[in-house]
């Protein structure tokens, strides 16, 4: 999987950081050329297209009549429509706010305004110039403006006619958000790391903590990446507001996001210094680290929500966008999949017995923000960002089965319907805190009992 991905990453077409961008088409230097030497005249009934319907003379008035009202496809514009410029032409994107993958905030940001300079830094796609094209405005007092726009849209170079110029595979992800890419060479590292230990997990029996224990300095300073990678996804500008239609970053998820990453790195440094000391004093201490972890995040999340959300009717997970194909039967599996698996995911937090299952459960953490800027920048669909993020769930169960197989220890397979038990009291009212309050004093209470200790998984490396 960290193979296939950075492959992902790594592959594909010229841009801005790997190669030369293309020139815009002599056709389409000629056409402009031609465009900018019209005349502007004055629009006649005879002249304008004869879509174009102009209101009524006037009768005798004593007050100036008003100025034509521009028009779109969809009727007369109003107060709030969002009207931007690019490239000296009007467009109302207004329909589309909601759907952009900035959020409609960047798009009201320039309501009225010359946006071609923040356009063209962009570095959209063909299609986004294609979809850019369907909100241009026929606007009956600029002649020019219409007749470039008909020439634009009867020419194979239209895209380059608006002197926007696609990019390949590598300038859609190198942007200038990262000049440096220590966000994204992080994303690479971490992609390999996870390949790697879950490698181990499943297929190296001398490998119970996924090499964890083999090399502890090693696997804190791997923690420490996991946490940069997530804090380093504050350098972004993302929309405030979930974007409609599809899977995207927006801030209440970045804020969710690096809160429970960083969460897992915590806990899993802890179990792993607690298998380093090697006491019951250092695993105690290690069990109140991972359960003030729970706790901690639990509450960040909460107030980034409280500050955050836009729409309360809203959740990160409920209202996750789907594929309008899907039927409802498989959209309502994939949420319970996914509800089920953070219930899952915590309890792998406090539990505190193996290293690499704190680590494991933070890929799909990780991965959802890569899947999702796929999906923003036209390279991933929505459909497979499900399947690939639900897959990325779905791999801790098949780590936990292996070492019930393997190495009889019954931890992930015992939390499995500890998992259950919550969820159906959280969908039939119950508090959160009033779950996991009593699930983190039991843990703490619990101590060394019932669970595989530390130790114990280091006896097991340590044997096989």
């Amino acid at each position: 999987l960290g193979v296939i991905l950075s492959a992902t990453l790594l592959n594909g077409g010229g841009g801005p950081s790997g190669g030369s961008r293309p020139r815009v088409g002599a056709r389409a230097r000629a056409l402009f050329g031609a465009v900018r030497a019209l005349p502007v005249a004055t629009p006649t009934r005879e002249t304008l297209a004869p879509s174009v319907e102009l209101p009524p003379r006037p009768a005798e008035v004593h007050e100036p009549a008003k100025p034509a009202v521009p028009s779109t496809r969809h009727g007369a514009l109003d107060e709030d429509d969002v009207i931007i410029e690019i490239s000296g032409r009007r467009y109302n994107v207004t329909a589309y706010a909601r759907s952009h993958p900035g959020g409609a905030s960047i798009l009201r940001k320039f309501r009225g305004r010359d946006a071609t300079e923040a356009f063209l830094r962009a570095h959209h796609s063909k299609q986004a110039h294609r979809l850019l094209r369907g909100f241009l405005i026929t606007d009956p007092s600029d002649e020019t403006r219409q007749a470039a726009a008909a020439a634009a849209a009867a020419t194979d170079d239209a895209d380059d006619a608006l002197a926007i110029e696609g990019v390949g595979t590598l300038g859609k992800l190198f942007t200038h958000e990262d000049r440096s890419n220590v966000h994204k060479l992080l994303g690479v590292f971490v992609l390999a790391h996870f390949g790697a230990r879950y490698a181990a997990l499943l297929l190296a029996p001398h490998a119970p903590t996924g090499g964890l224990a083999a090399a502890p300095a090693l696997g804190f300073a791997c923690l420490a990446a996991h946490g940069a990678l997530s804090a380093s996804a504050l350098k972004f500008a993302v929309p405030r507001e979930r974007v409609v239609g599809k899977p995207m970053i927006w801030s209440e998820f970045r804020a969710h996001n690096i809160i429970f990453g960083l969460r897992s790195a915590v806990c899993s440094a802890a179990c792993l210094g607690a298998m380093v000391a090697g006491t019951a004093a250092a695993r105690q201490a290690a069990v109140l680290v991972c359960a003030a972890a729970v706790l901690a995040s639990l509450r960040a999340a909460d107030v980034a929500t409280a500050r955050l959300r836009v729409d309360s009717s809203e959740s990160t997970t409920a209202t996750m966008p789907y594929p309008p194909t899907w039927p409802a039967a498989r959209v309502r599996r994939f949420k319970s999949f996914y509800a089920y698996s953070q219930y899952m995911a915590t309890l792998g937090c406090l539990a505190c017995t193996n290293p690499a299952y704190a680590l494991i459960i933070m890929l799909p953490i990780q991965l959802a923000s890569l899947l999702m800027t796929l999906v923003r920048k036209g390279l991933l669909s929505s459909a497979g960002y499900h399947v690939l993020y639900a897959g990325s769930l779905g791999l801790p169960y098949v780590v936990g089965m292996r070492h019930m197989l393997a190495h009889g220890s019954p931890d992930v397979m015992a939390m499995l319907p500890v998992a259950a038990a919550m969820l159906a009291l959280r969908r039939r009212g119950t508090s959160k805190y009033a779950l996991w309050g009593p699930a983190v004093g039991g843990r703490v209470l619990l101590g060394d009992a019932l669970l595989t200790t530390p130790d114990k998984w280091l006896a097991l490396a340590a044997r096989a």
